[in-house]
């Protein structure tokens, strides 16, 4: 699995997060893509290397222009992880289209092998385009699936989403794709803060 990590200074607990992954394990199978500001860079590179030898392979992407604002900062982090997912060649020896787990950096392991849990599950659910938790609201035609926290992202999402291409400042992008983020959307309760997940929101991240 990809695990795409979007980094920012202003995220409590961000320093500690390599750690935070280290503690639970099982990452070597794994493949880490760590996403910042030019502002973050270094804080990017910090993580990266302390978790160089945690994953098959670990790297880092800049984004190459200062998002306005923070919907603008989300949308870009997420679009350049979409392409890098897209575009990603994996070896010989990885899963020939691997699912992209979207890390939300305020969430944390609590569990050991969470990482081939959630992906497991994916593949027990057919892989489906997205595999995530949601929350609902309204009925009828006002009726919105919403995901929440880290999401998986599967090949079937990649290949069919259309509005990937037209995120801007406005919307955050579990808004302005909310639709096509449900269409093929499984439920999962490893995400989340129930007594079951194994990634579980800090005590700063509103769920």
């Amino acid at each position: 699995m990809i695990l795409a990590l979007p980094i920012h200074n202003s995220v409590p607990g961000i320093d500690s997060i390599a750690d935070d992954l280290k503690k639970k394990g099982s990452l070597k199978d794994h493949v880490l893509r760590v996403f910042s500001t030019k502002e973050d860079e270094d804080l990017a590179f910090k993580i990266a290397d302390a978790l160089s030898d945690h994953f098959k392979k670990v790297s880092t992407q800049t984004l190459p222009v200062a998002p306005r604002n923070a919907n603008a900062l989300a949308n870009d982090m997420f679009f350049a992880a979409f392409q890098w997912q897209k575009g990603y060649k994996p070896d010989a020896d990885e899963v020939k289209e691997p699912p992209m787990l979207y890390l939300d950096p305020g969430y944390r392991p609590t569990a050991p092998n969470w990482v081939d849990q959630i992906q497991s599950e994916f593949y027990l659910k057919d892989s489906p385009a997205v595999l995530a938790r949601t929350l609902t609201e309204g009925k009828g035609e006002t009726y919105v699936r919403t995901t929440v926290g880290p999401v998986v992202i599967g090949r079937k999402f990649i290949e069919t989403c259309t509005l990937i291409h037209f995120l801007d400042d406005k919307q955050h992008w579990r808004k302005r794709m909310v639709h096509e983020l449900a269409l093929d959307c499984k439920e999962t309760t490893q995400i989340g803060n129930g007594n079951k997940s194994l990634l579980k929101p800090g005590k700063a991240v509103k769920v």
